[in-house]
């Protein structure tokens, strides 16, 4: 018997795919949660087949719930199932270790169809994906400062962009304030920030379309 996990802060949404998953596979267990602690927590107690992961909720961090699922079972399946732009995270993500990406727009049968691909421990590349990826292998995409970025900087530069305090960023990665004030210059100097304006960092995150 397969036991999903559902990750995304709108119960709408997990409703709408409890109910898909629950008429594909009958027998199948559905775990909600609508944020990191709740996930953890869920992995902690039940082994989990398949994660569905959502890329943008409140006091949460998606590669720090990727990493620990991923750690504690090597196995795990893991299908990205965001409204955030595939240029900028899906090689990314890939890279990580998921086994495809979506955006949440697509048709039901195709969530229902890439389910079933990787369940066959295979990965899903959706069209838009699959033209990314032929973009990033002709050198098209080299432009983007956020592929200059490591995950942690990445993650680091994600939330300062959300308005997150160092403190704030520090609780949710569990980290000290001093390290992310490192990670930001680290940031800022890949960015060519001069001083320290996170309104400008704003502006690249708006034109890459990470938020």
């Amino acid at each position: 018997m397969k036991k999903f996990l559902l990750v995304d802060d709108h119960k709408i949404v997990r409703v709408g795919v409890k109910h898909l998953l629950k008429e594909e596979f009958s027998s199948c267990m559905v775990f909600e949660a609508n944020g990191e602690n709740t996930a953890i927590d869920i992995l902690k107690k039940e082994k989990i087949d398949f994660l569905l992961l959502d890329l943008n909720m409140p006091d949460s961090d998606p590669i720090s719930i990727l990493n620990f699922a991923k750690t504690i079972y090597p196995s795990i399946k893991i299908l990205i199932l965001s409204m955030n732009d595939a240029e900028t995270y899906a090689i990314r993500f890939l890279k990580l270790g998921v086994n495809g990406f979506l955006n949440k727009g697509v048709e039901e049968s195709e969530i229902i169809c890439a389910i079933n691909i990787i369940l066959q421990d295979r990965t899903y590349f959706s069209d838009e994906v699959k033209i990314i990826l032929a973009k990033s292998l002709q050198g098209q995409s080299i432009d983007n400062p956020f592929e200059k970025l490591s995950s942690r900087e990445f993650q680091i530069a994600k939330l300062l962009v959300e308005g997150k305090s160092f403190n704030e960023i520090a609780r949710v990665l569990n980290i000290s304030p001093s390290t992310v004030s490192t990670f930001k210059s680290r940031i800022f100097q890949k960015f060519e920030i001069e001083g320290n304006s996170i309104a400008a960092l704003i502006s690249i995150a708006q034109k890459y379309n990470l938020v």
